[in-house]
Formats: C-alpha cells, sequence, structure tokens
C-alpha cells in the first residue's frame, strides 16, 4: 500500500498545490475585506460624527443671526442650508415669537449620505427686561446740583421681581408697616438703610443678590424700523385711541403740495400685522405738531407695542377730542368720554383680566385669568411716559387761576383713578404724574412693568397730592414679552438644554 501511494505522488502535489493555493487565495481576500469593512465603519463613523457637527451648526447658525439684534426675522426655516461637506435644516418644535423661550431642532448630513442623519433639539432663553415689576438704572436723581436718593418707605410693595443698576434705597425698615419686595431684588451696587440686614427676612420675601448690570439701549430705534418695514409709522403729534383689535388715530402729515402740515384722523385701523407702530419726530414741545409725541388711552385686544421719539402721555379721556370742555354759563361740562370705561380709565386689556394671589390673608402677587384672550401692550419711549395732568389739545398752556379768577378747565385734565395694562419702558426718563405735586388724585392701578432710567413721582410722599400706586408684576412677561420690545444689550438667546433626537422627531 506504502508503495503503492508513493507510487502516484506525482498525481497528488498539484491537487494539494491547487488547495493550497485556494486556502491562501480565500485568506486573502478575507484579509483584504476586513481591511475595507474596517475603512468603512471607520468612514462610517466619521460622517456620523460630521452629521452631528453639521445639525449643531444649524443651532448656532440661528442663534448668531437672533443674537445680532437685528430687526429681520429669520426666514430659513426648513431650508436645506449647505455647509462643508454636508447640509444642516433647522425647524421649529415649541415657538412663539413672544415667548422668552423656544424650542428648535436641527438636523445634520454628510453629502450623499441622506440615511445616516443625525437631529439635536435645544431649549433656547434670553432675559428681558420686562420680566422685572420694577426695573431702574439709578434710583437717584439731581436737584441743584445735590444727589437725592429715591427710597422705598412705609407701605410700599412690590410684587414681582425687582432690579436696579444703582443702590437700592430703603427707610423704615424696622416698622410694622415696612416696604415689602415680593419677588426676587436684585441691585448692581448696594443695599442702604438702618436695620435692612437684621429684617431681611421680613422685606425681601424671595432673597436678594448683587449682580452685574443689564445694560439698556440708548434709544428705541429698532421699534422704529420694524414699524417701517412691517407695521405702522407716524411723524409728528399722534393721538391714539385703541379699541380692541383696531385703533383710531389723529396724526399729522404735509399736504399734497408738500407745504402744509396738516392733522387727518382715520377711524377703525386694525392693528399693524407685526405688532408694532411708531410715533416719530422732535422735541419741539408737548402739543407741538412737530413732536414725536404719543398721547393715547384705551382698550386692547391682541398685542402690540408703540414707539415715540420724545414722550408718550397716557389720558384718562378720549384723546381724539380737539376740546376738553365747553361751557354753560357758568358751569363746565367736559367734552371728552372716558376711555375705556367710567371705572377703569387709561390702558386696559379688554380679555385678560388679573387676581389676587393669597398666602394666609396677605396678598402676595397677581395672577393673569385667559379665559377670554391673551392681551400684551409695550409703551417705549426714548424720554417720559407721563400720566397726563395739564392741559389739553384746545388750551395746551391753561391757567391755575387766582382769587380774582377761575382755573381753566384744563388745569386738571387727569383722572381721579387711572388702571394701566402693559410694560412701559422710558429709555432715558422715567415714568411719572406731571401734576404729583399740584392735584390731589387717588390710585393708579398698574399690572404689568415698568423699566426706566430713573425713578419719577407719582405723588407726594405723605399722600396730600397726587396718586398712590398700585402696581403689580404680570406674571406671563416672566415668559413672554410684547412684539419688538427692547432686550438688553449685554444678553441674548442661549443654549439652556441639549438633546439628540429621532431625526424624524417634531
Amino acid at each position: 500500500m506504502l508503495k503503492f501511494l508513493w507510487q502516484n505522488e506525482d498525481g497528488i502535489v498539484l491537487p494539494l498545490a491547487v488547495v493550497l493555493i485556494a486556502v491562501l487565495t480565500l485568506l486573502g481576500f478575507s484579509a483584504i475585506f476586513m481591511v475595507d469593512a474596517q475603512k468603512s465603519l471607520a468612514q462610517k463613523d466619521i460622517e456620523k460624527a460630521d452629521a452631528l457637527h453639521y445639525a449643531e451648526a444649524g443651532i448656532h447658525d440661528y442663534l448668531g443671526h437672533v443674537n445680532r439684534k437685528t430687526n429681520k426675522d429669520w426666514d430659513r426655516w426648513g431650508e436645506v442650508i449647505p455647509f462643508e461637506d454636508g447640509y444642516y435644516q433647522v425647524v421649529k418644535v415649541d415657538y412663539d415669537e413672544k415667548s422668552l423661550k423656544r424650542d428648535i431642532q436641527s438636523t445634520g448630513w454628510v453629502a450623499g449620505d441622506e440615511d445616516n442623519k443625525r437631529t439635536v433639539q435645544v431649549t433656547i432663553d434670553r432675559r428681558a427686561f420686562n420680566q422685572y415689576a420694577y426695573f431702574s438704572n439709578t434710583d437717584s436723581f439731581i436737584i441743584n446740583g445735590k444727589k437725592e436718593k429715591v427710597y422705598w418707605a412705609k407701605n410700599e410693595k412690590c410684587y414681582g421681581p425687582y432690579h436696579t443698576n444703582d443702590s437700592l434705597y430703603i427707610k423704615d425698615a424696622n416698622s410694622s408697616s415696612r416696604p415689602v419686595f415680593y419677588g426676587h431684588v436684585s441691585y448692581v451696587n448696594a443695599i442702604e438703610g438702618d436695620y435692612v440686614k437684621s429684617y431681611a427676612k421680613q422685606l425681601f420675601r424671595e432673597g436678594y443678590s448683587k449682580v452685574p448690570p443689564i445694560v439698556i439701549p440708548q434709544t428705541n430705534y429698532q421699534i422704529k424700523e420694524r414699524a417701517q418695514e412691517g407695521g405702522h409709522y407716524y411723524s409728528g403729534r399722534t393721538r391714539i385711541l385703541l379699541d380692541g383689535d383696531k385703533y383710531h388715530v389723529k396724526y399729522y402729515e404735509y399736504d399734497e403740495k408738500g407745504k402744509k402740515y396738516v392733522e387727518k384722523e382715520k377711524r377703525n385701523l386694525p392693528l399693524p400685522e407685526n405688532g408694532v407702530i411708531y410715533v416719530d419726530g422732535g422735541s419741539d414741545g408737548k402739543f407741538a405738531a412737530t413732536s414725536g409725541n404719543l398721547f393715547i388711552a384705551g382698550e386692547l385686544s391682541g398685542s402690540l407695542t408703540i414707539g415715540a421719539a420724545n414722550e408718550i402721555y397716557i389720558t384718562g379721556y378720549d384723546p381724539l377730542e380737539d376740546t376738553w370742555a365747553t361751557k354753560n354759563g357758568k358751569n363746565w361740562t367736559i367734552v371728552p368720554a372716558k376711555k375705556p370705561n367710567n371705572t377703569t380709565q387709561g390702558l386696559v386689556y379688554k380679555n385678560t383680566t388679573f387676581q389676587q394671589v393669597k398666602k394666609g390673608n396677605e396678598v402676595v402677587g397677581y395672577t393673569a385669568n385667559l379665559n377670554k384672550g391673551d392681551d400684551l401692550l409695550g409703551l417705549v419711549a426714548n424720554k417720559d411716559i407721563k400720566i397726563l395732568g395739564i392741559g389739553w389739545f384746545n388750551n395746551p398752556n391753561p391757567s391755575s387761576g387766582s382769587r380774582n379768577s377761575d382755573p381753566d378747565p384744563e388745569y386738571n385734565v387727569a383722572p381721579t383713578d387711572i388702571t394701566i395694562h402693559g410694560a412701559i419702558f422710558s429709555i432715558g426718563e422715567g415714568f411719572g404724574f406731571e401734576a404729583y405735586d399740584i392735584h390731589k388724585k387717588g390710585t393708579i392701578i398698574l399690572r404689568g412693568s415698568i423699566i426706566q432710567n430713573s425713578r419719577k413721582a407719582v405723588g407726594l410722599t405723605d399722600g396730600s397730592k397726587g396718586y398712590k400706586k398700585d402696581y403689580a408684576h404680570d406674571p406671563r412677561m416672566l415668559n413672554a414679552t410684547p412684539p419688538g420690545f427692547p432686550e438688553p444689550l449685554n444678553t441674548g438667546w442661549e443654549i439652556k438644554s441639549w438633546k439628540e433626537v429621532n431625526p424624524n422627531t417634531n
């Protein structure tokens, strides 16, 4: 047998060689396949990482746009945008232009690899001036070259967050009728006043902290730009009566020959599509035709911001009426109707109402009732925002009278009580009542936010003249802002949360 095999070994060599070559070839192909597979997997990992990078680039593209503080809205929703070796696409998830918090998604992928997309979803938010019940750049003013501090004193309440870029001045901290702050208090310099540390818990119900300044803009130019681009724009003294979701206006413009500045009237105008109105002009006097002053009252249904190049005057009566009073014998009759009505003169929401929030018997704040609608108003003046107290359009400079003569009826044109709903922002001056030390009035009921360069008076501290204050923050303004309302210059939209989601999730 062995001899037989040996005799036939020439026949065995060839098959063995073929088998050996086949095995080596198979091993070679396997090695090549494994190398290619490893290269492919590595490439997939690279492309997967790149897809995430592109998705993140979409988020940062959006943030870069909104933080440039331009008036141009982001208009690339859903657009496939090229980036490096791929693309990204940004879409809305939970998004409201009024909201201070938004959820957006961005999906990224490598060109030619559309089946391997990655999506990130982020929640972004920003700080806003109207998040504060009170915001002041300074809590003092200069009289005859001397700095006078504005104090919080007995029986004063702050319902909502408070911020000052200055020091906070407090009196009567040890009194049972001490001032009370029901929201968090922030300040830049210091808190001054006797016994403040000893009674801090009673004074500051939500605590207090020292923080960097929040920078206010120098003008409201962005509101002007928005009004010119998609809102309503007026030049010269303007009178507006809000009437639900429309308004009536008296304004100035040049005649057809362009020579004479004439006053015109329009009624039942719809609110502007972008929610912004602007009154332009100079500072030529309160009632001057060329002044950028707004006179306003009424009732709002919807969202609206109105800016003025100079001052804003809030009235308790219909500002479109030219004459304040008519005389029949010795009796004067007031002509303008109380607006919006006898009990809530000033500026009010038609649908949104406010109710007290109590802890036990103590009022600690207010909440908004939105059962009928969600109204929101912003007023922004480069200078003062005032409650009109003296003068009317037919008699800008009335006489206060004397022993031998009666005063002009236009010398006292403010209502006894006045209600104001909205965020009011006086960029260069403050909010006040121009006859705070002349006429005895009732109460200002304000639900919203006051932002001002410096605090101004609405009445005397002893209550003998002017108005008493009943101010409270509108809690909706913690999360929303009127359309086009100015933003702090040193803050912007920031990412608060980040997560990766399925590319098909929206």
